[in-house]
């Protein structure tokens, strides 16, 4: 499905790029015990929503790794690495 998505975007004459957002296990879990005490996402996942989508996950390809770029979302300043790497490839 990546490769047809992608396919589908260069057919459009843009440029493909997959954002590959990694964070610990542990922090994920800290940002879902923290969304679930503050009641107000209307999200019901859980840890185990997560482990399982986790299970589910197909590694990038190496075609698809070329089109990558990776995303601390931990990371202290994230969004703004991320924004200025996209600027950087447009």
């Amino acid at each position: 499905q990546r490769e047809l998505i992608c396919q589908a975007i260069e057919n459009q004459g843009a440029a493909c790029l997959i954002l590959h957002c990694e964070a610990p296990l542990e922090t994920i879990e800290g940002w879902l015990r923290d969304r679930q005490q503050a009641a107000k996402d209307p999200s019901d996942a859980d840890i185990t929503v997560v482990q399982h989508q986790l299970g589910q996950l197909e590694p990038l390809t190496s075609e698809e790794r070329q089109h990558c770029l990776p995303v601390a979302t931990a990371a202290a300043g994230a969004i703004d690495q991320c924004v200025a790497a996209i600027h950087q490839r447009l």
